[in-house]
């Protein structure tokens, strides 16, 4: 693995970086229109070393764009990943009124932005990232550009773990399909109304797992 991000390295230092499209493999590989040219360098360089890498890590993603709101069910299921040694961290702003406690634990990883800045979470999880299983986020918050790269990170999930059921908030259904490649439910109900009112072209996994809380 080490072997491998020096590769990356070397090469990112011959400014090939000033395209938006780099290969991966024989496939040209397109980024999102609007990522900088650091994100993609580290973009490149996770998706080489993931190549050869174990996925087995799981990445939470809890407040970041709020300094109050109670990260309840992702800070839940993080601890249950912990509990029964799932190797995991967890991702939040560190202006949150919730940092200075969650921090004490070893594997919370704290963001001086509050998400829009795509870079600093892919630099500040590049490790994390590349044995990445699944990426799951409490909120849309976090760059958009970086949450359409994990929507299309191969051998990933990008998962959207609810805060509160939403099945009658139908309004909801087609951003939350199209962002993500997976959605946790509260209910039977819930995910039948997800089915019905999501667009065909945007059908995503569907998790009976209710809420973590």
């Amino acid at each position: 693995l080490q072997n491998v991000l020096r590769l990356c390295e070397k090469e990112n230092e011959k400014g090939e970086e000033s395209s938006a499209s780099i290969p991966t493999n024989t496939k040209q590989k397109s980024y999102p229109l609007g990522t900088t040219v650091l994100a993609r360098r580290q973009m490149r360089m996770i998706e080489r070393a993931r190549e050869s890498s174990q996925k087995d890590y799981y990445i939470v993603m809890g407040q970041l764009n709020s300094k109050t709101n109670e990260p309840i069910d992702s800070w839940t299921f993080f601890q249950w990943l912990q509990k029964h040694n799932v190797p995991s961290c967890y991702v939040m702003w560190k202006q949150h009124k919730c940092y200075k406690e969650f921090c004490k634990h070893k594997h919370v990883i704290g963001l001086r932005g509050n998400g829009v800045d795509g870079y600093e979470f892919i630099k500040r999880c590049r490790n994390e990232l590349i044995r990445a299983k699944a990426v799951i986020a409490e909120n849309g918050a976090i760059n958009w550009q970086t949450g359409v790269w994990l929507h299309d990170l191969q051998n990933c999930e990008y998962v959207f773990l609810q805060h509160g059921v939403i099945f009658s908030n139908f309004s909801t259904v087609p951003w939350m399909t199209r962002h993500f490649n997976a959605i946790n439910v509260a209910s039977i109900r819930e995910r039948d109304s997800i089915v019905k009112n999501a667009p065909q072209e945007n059908r995503v996994k569907l998790f009976i797992g209710g809420l973590p809380r």
